[in-house]
């Protein structure tokens, strides 16, 4: 079981999360020139600490994709864009519907008994040619 003590601290804790978030969102603002910014640092320095409480100073491990993100936070702000927040290069969703072509342009044909190679623009014109003839 867990003493008294330790129960309160973790209490206590969990009670300063909760303000420290209430004030980061009692100041978030999406207008204007920061967008809601300065309370998303806020919210994640208070996770930051929060967790280095809970994980100790010394094991900086499992914080380290967060102090990424709030470095390249601090970063956008001065103008630079750094890879983790860049833009991804996507293809559109429409470019994935496009049927592929097969890898050899010469399809093989069946007329009659023989079997030729031929492509789809040779195909069109014995076809045209054919037409004519009967």
């Amino acid at each position: 079981m867990m003493d008294t003590d330790a129960a309160q601290e973790i209490l206590e804790r969990l009670n300063t999360l909760r303000e420290e978030f209430t004030f980061a969102a009692d100041i978030f603002r999406t207008g204007g020139s920061e967008q809601g910014r300065a309370s998303v640092q806020i919210t994640l320095g208070v996770i930051q600490t929060f967790l280095m409480s809970v994980f100790g100073v010394g094991d900086a491990k499992p914080l380290i994709p967060l102090r990424q993100l709030c470095y390249a936070l601090h970063d956008l702000d001065r103008g630079k864009v750094v890879p983790l927040l860049a833009p991804l290069k996507l293809r559109p969703a429409s470019w994935y519907c496009i049927p592929r072509r097969q890898k050899s342009s010469t399809a093989r044909m069946r007329t009659g008994v023989e079997t030729f190679p031929t492509s789809r623009l040779t195909f069109s014109v014995l076809h045209s040619e054919r037409e004519r003839r009967c």
